[in-house]
C-alpha cells in the first residue's frame, strides 16, 4: 500500500472485472489509496462470466455522476 494517499485514482472499466464477492475488499482498498476517485464503468448489464455489474453508490460516496451511451462517470469521495 502507498505511504500516502493520492489526491486522485483513476479507474476506466477495471472494477467490472471484479467478482462480486471480491468487491468490498477493493473498495476498501481504493479508500486506502486516494482522497478521491474517478470511476468510469458500465453498469445495469447482466453479469456473465469475467464481467459483473456492481452497484457503486452502495460501495461509495458518490458526489457527482455523468451518464453516458454505455458507461456512467461517477466522482467519488473515498474519504467519506
Amino acid at each position: 500500500m502507498p505511504v500516502k494517499k493520492y489526491d486522485l485514482v483513476f479507474s476506466y472499466t477495471t472494477l467490472e472485472h471484479v467478482k462480486p464477492k471480491d468487491i468490498q475488499e477493493v473498495a476498501d482498498k481504493l479508500k486506502k489509496c486516494g482522497k478521491k476517485l474517478l470511476l468510469i464503468e458500465p453498469v445495469e448489464f447482466e453479469s456473465r462470466y469475467y464481467c459483473h455489474s456492481h452497484s457503486y453508490k452502495d460501495l461509495f460516496h458518490v458526489i457527482e455522476e455523468r451518464k453516458l451511451r454505455d458507461k456512467i462517470i461517477y466522482l467519488i469521495d473515498l474519504e467519506k
